[in-house]
């Protein structure tokens, strides 16, 4: 779960807090319905305006092609701390 300021702001499917950068795997199991999609949307949204980046994916090309998502968070990760990083705080969810 991160927080912003101490405020709930979302829980990613992964974090790399050194970097301040988030994964998002975005299922049609778990975002088929209009209301999961929706959320799904409002996190990524929450976590962008936040000014953290986000790599969004899906499980398929997570599978088909991991190459080109690993390349996308080492980018990120070399390049980091991003964002608010000293304004985030987060523990694992439960």
């Amino acid at each position: 779960m991160l927080f912003l300021d101490g405020r709930f702001l979302a829980v990613p499917d992964a974090y790399w807090p050194h970097a301040c950068v988030a994964l998002e795997i975005d299922s049609r199991a778990w975002h088929l319905s209009p209301a999961g999609h929706e959320r799904s949307l409002a996190r990524a949204n929450r976590l962008t305006a936040a000014g953290l980046p986000v790599v969004r994916t899906t499980p398929v090309r997570l599978r088909r092609d991991p190459a080109s998502v690993l390349q996308e968070l080492a980018a990120l990760l070399a390049t980091g701390p991003h964002g608010p990083h000293a304004r985030l705080s987060w523990r694992r969810a439960r």
